[in-house]
């Protein structure tokens, strides 16, 4: 899976759909359901990367049977869902799901899921024109993903979230929260997908 992962990284979503197909596979042999369904899930992102929306449907519907009653995989497959649906312009559909998924991670106590939900359903707000909501769920976000060891994505909720204050035509609250997020992004890792 970190193969595919760096194939995603890069840009190169074909190659990445073939390895998270195999890494399904090997999955599916060993009968570890969460690989499994982590890796459809990383197959429709690549999908919906690539344009091929019917083809992310596809996975999305694998991992959903997969998930069958277990809180935390369904949350995990809706708020794909969700993620996908805010790029397929669809945020109708996007919030939603978010909003579903979002309580259940909650209820699950499962702080990362929790937090790139609440990033997600940051840009179905910001994107709605809600800047204030949308300033609160990358907040949240931001703080959940730090806390629960993802500094990548807690320099993507301090972006969205500076964003989201340039919005609301809060331009000083957008200098000082993009120079936080510059600062956290450069602090990253090398190696790790920069904000």
């Amino acid at each position: 899976m970190v193969e595919a992962e760096a194939l995603a990284a890069r840009g190169q979503f074909a190659e990445a759909v073939l390895r998270w197909r195999e890494a399904g596979r090997r999955y599916a042999q060993a009968k570890e359901v969460d690989g499994e369904i982590r890796a459809l899930l990383r197959e429709a992102s690549a999908c919906q990367s690539l344009g091929q929306q019917r083809l992310a449907g596809t996975a999305l519907g694998e991992a959903e049977k997969l998930a069958g009653e277990n809180p935390r995989r369904v949350a995990e497959v809706k708020a794909a869902r969700g993620a996908l649906s805010i790029f397929a312009r669809d945020a109708d559909q996007a919030e939603p799901l978010l909003r579903e998924s979002l309580k259940t991670a909650r209820a699950e106590k499962n702080a990362p899921l929790t937090a790139t939900i609440l990033n997600n359903l940051g840009i179905v707000r910001a994107a709605a024109g809600k800047h204030s909501e949308a300033r609160v769920a990358f907040e949240e976000a931001a703080t959940l993903a730090q806390r629960s060891g993802n500094p990548a994505l807690a320099a993507k909720a301090r972006k969205n979230l500076a964003d989201a204050a340039f919005g609301a035509k809060d331009y000083a609250g957008a200098e000082r929260l993009a120079g936080a997020a510059a600062k956290a992004t450069a602090a990253l890792p090398e190696g790790h997908e920069k904000a």
